[in-house]
């Protein structure tokens, strides 16, 4: 009885035990109120299974994941490249009004950049849907790092200078370095951000296949079943790598030190 109240009491700890047994507990109210609850017209568990065993037997589920992942690597390395470099600059003030003006940009949708960037830069519908995902990731990557680095104290560039530091040594040692464990997380919330844009990005730009791509033609059939079978294994997917990046950050920045003046 106590477990049980401690489990629905704020700021109460629990087991690792109680803990899943309230993840499942949630997963069988949430199936439950799926196979009783929803309207009519919802697609059912069994229809959903089926429509999934179709989309891997007959629509090839596996080549359309592999050809959305391949854009979504890409267009995240460029993505960051691009947007850290141009926040660590973000430093020096002959380069802010450039981040500043970038940053704003992430307004913009890339469904509207679609004909403007075939025009301008790409060739194929490949490098289209990179460079618009690269857009959409890299905007809001690069605001979330500006952010980053406007945030480092003066307490921290203190310390480094009477260390006899020069302003590129803390630049890197403070700024870029220090700040490696925020890139990482800033990172893994961006990269699920593009990945639920790229669903978009595929259902305009068709070529080469894609998650989104199928979801479109569902969509456009109204084939309820497989969009709902698609919607969850796109998002199984994203959670999935999302969780092996928040593993692979916690090996990597085990051990935080903690900036000077905190």
């Amino acid at each position: 009885m106590n477990a049980i109240k401690r489990i629905f009491t704020p700021f109460q700890a629990i087991s690792k035990l109680q803990e899943k047994l309230v993840i499942l507990a949630w997963a069988m109210i949430a199936f439950l109120v799926w196979l009783y609850l929803m309207p009519l017209g919802f697609p059912k568990p069994r229809a959903t299974w089926e429509a999934f065993i179709e989309l891997m037997t007959q629509e090839g589920l596996v080549v359309h994941t592999w050809s959305s992942l391949t854009v979504q690597f890409q267009a995240v390395a460029f993505a960051v490249v691009i947007s850290l470099t141009l926040s660590y600059l973000s430093v020096i003030k002959a380069f802010k009004p450039v981040v500043n003006f970038i940053s704003a940009w992430r307004g913009v949708s890339p469904g509207a950049l679609v004909v403007l960037t075939m025009v301008a830069f790409a060739r194929n519908g490949h490098n289209l849907k990179v460079i618009l995902m690269a857009f959409a990731i890299g905007t809001f990557y690069l605001t979330a790092m500006a952010r980053v680095v406007a945030d480092t104290t003066q307490a921290s560039i203190n310390h480094a200078y009477t260390l006899k530091m020069g302003p590129w040594t803390t630049t890197w040692e403070v700024v870029v370095r220090g700040r490696l464990h925020m890139a990482w997380e800033a990172l893994v919330q961006n990269n699920l951000m593009g990945w639920s844009m790229l669903m978009m990005v595929e259902g305009l730009v068709q070529s080469e296949g894609g998650i989104g791509r199928l979801m479109y033609n569902d969509q456009k059939h109204s084939n309820l079943p497989s969009l709902l079978a698609l919607a969850l294994w796109s998002g199984t997917v994203a959670l999935t790598f999302d969780l092996i990046l928040r593993r692979i950050g916690k090996r990597l920045f085990k051990y935080v030190p903690k900036e000077a003046g905190q």
